[in-house]
């Protein structure tokens, strides 16, 4: 299989290099609050939520691919807990999406950074023809998560060289895998220096603390989902 080049893909513009430096949000660290409760603090992604991630971009490949890459800064939106502003917009979402008896999939992992601050990825699998109304209901979906909507905060891009390559990915030679599996490792560049090595990352970050919970999918692709397939 012939290797992508990652500049030539519709990868967000935020690859930068100062993603990779040591980031403290200015969130509270008092130990008492919810956050720290539900999720503690985390410098980087643990091996295993990097293998859980792996395989839950796997599995969606074949039924439900992830053929959209959200990314919403959520420091610059006002909001303190990153997770819980997550869970909402994607519930608010998966509703979205059921109300049109449509599937809807999704992976997400929230990052600092110095330059927006705290940050989420979201890889979803949304189908392509409600993708322009999707859009548009997004900011209100901020705006209820208790963030405000401003220009930038959220950036859309597609998963493969077009937003329908997902449809046509068994006749591409690969291609759309490629960049499905390009992506999905792009959001896990906060691993150990270890497990980049292992998996041969193209990118990896340094460190960078969270507070709470730092990753999370959908129902459909969690373990219990995999293992009644199986």
């Amino acid at each position: 299989m012939k290797k992508q080049n990652p500049k030539k893909t519709a990868i967000p513009s935020d690859l930068e290099r100062t993603a990779s430096r040591a980031y403290v949000s200015s969130l509270s660290l008092n130990p008492a609050d919810s956050k720290l409760r539900q999720g503690g603090t985390s410098e980087r992604l643990s091996d295993k939520q990097v293998h859980e991630v792996i395989a839950e971009a796997d599995y969606a490949l074949a039924e439900l691919p992830l053929n959209r890459f959200v990314t919403i800064d959520w420091e610059r939106a006002g909001v303190d807990d990153a997770a819980a502003a997550t869970r909402t917009f994607l519930k608010l979402a998966t509703d979205f999406c059921r109300s049109h008896d449509r599937a809807f999939a999704y992976i997400w992992v929230i990052e600092p950074c110095l330059t927006v601050g705290i940050h989420v990825h979201i890889l979803m699998h949304l189908d392509h023809d409600l993708a322009k109304r999707f859009s548009q209901l997004q900011g209100g979906w901020v705006k209820k998560a208790g963030g405000r909507s401003a220009k930038g905060i959220r950036k859309t891009k597609h998963v493969g060289k077009h937003r329908t390559a997902y449809l046509r990915r068994a006749q591409d030679s690969g291609a759309f895998a490629a960049h499905h599996r390009f992506v999905s490792n792009y959001i896990l560049k906060y691993c150990s220096f270890e497990t980049a090595r292992e998996l041969n990352f193209t990118e990896r970050a340094r460190s960078g603390l969270v507070v709470g919970q730092r990753t999370g999918c959908s129902r459909n692709l969690a373990p219990q989902a995999r293992l009644a397939t199986r």
